[in-house]
């Protein structure tokens, strides 16, 4: 089971509330903390961020909804200080992660490299990026894991520009230009002269370039 998979069944699992996370370094700490609150809009779970000085029992919600808080903590004791929300995603330092990785749900952050490339391979839309743009994207991840879910979004904006392009290019042909034509001379189409003359225009200035 993939990281990405052991936080999900977190979230959905009731009788467990805490998971306890390695720290890396500060990259790789903001990657994961990313990836938890973007699981947790998924399956319409509250998540906030917490200081030491925040290690409180928050009660019950309101409206029993599912509550959940990250945590960075540097000692044994402050994790045992720990009560928090329903569910409790907590930072360690690898020493104490080590030790207490068997009492509880954990993810070492140091196979983030390979969880990386679980959440685009379970991306729809990144599976669209060609061989070449989605191996040099992955190696980026890879050096810079925090900037990871910022350039995802920005590379899925280009893909569908691309499809929008494409799509114009193509609805550009003289083919599809003497279709919308066609079409709009249908007698009940009368009403759309100004828009068939345009294609007419346009329909002139594609035979002049290609022909």
């Amino acid at each position: 089971m993939n990281n990405i998979n052991v936080i999900s069944n977190f979230l959905l699992e009731n009788d467990k509330k805490h998971l306890i996370i390695s720290k890396v370094n500060d990259e790789v700490n903001i990657f994961y903390q990313i990836l938890i609150k973007k699981l947790c809009v998924q399956n319409s779970i509250q998540c906030s961020s917490h200081k030491n000085s925040d290690i409180v029992d928050k009660g019950p919600s309101l409206f029993n909804e599912v509550i959940a808080s990250i945590f960075e903590v540097s000692s044994k004791k402050e994790l045992d200080s720990i009560k928090g929300s329903d569910k409790n995603f907590i930072f360690l330092n690898y020493s104490i992660f080590k030790s207490n990785k068997m009492k509880f749900i954990n993810i070492n952050s140091y196979d983030y490299k390979k969880d990386i490339i679980d959440y685009i391979s379970l991306n729809d839309e990144a599976n669209k990026l060609d061989k070449e743009s989605l191996k040099d994207f992955i190696l980026f991840a890879h050096r810079h894991p925090a900037s990871f879910f910022s350039e995802l979004d920005k590379a899925m904006i280009n893909i569908n520009d691309q499809l929008i392009s494409d799509e114009e290019k193509n609805d550009n042909s003289f083919v599809e230009l003497r279709k919308h034509v066609y079409k709009l001379i249908n007698p009940f189409f009368y009403k759309d002269l100004k828009k068939i003359y345009s294609l007419l225009k346009k329909e002139a200035e594609v035979k002049k370039f290609n022909f």
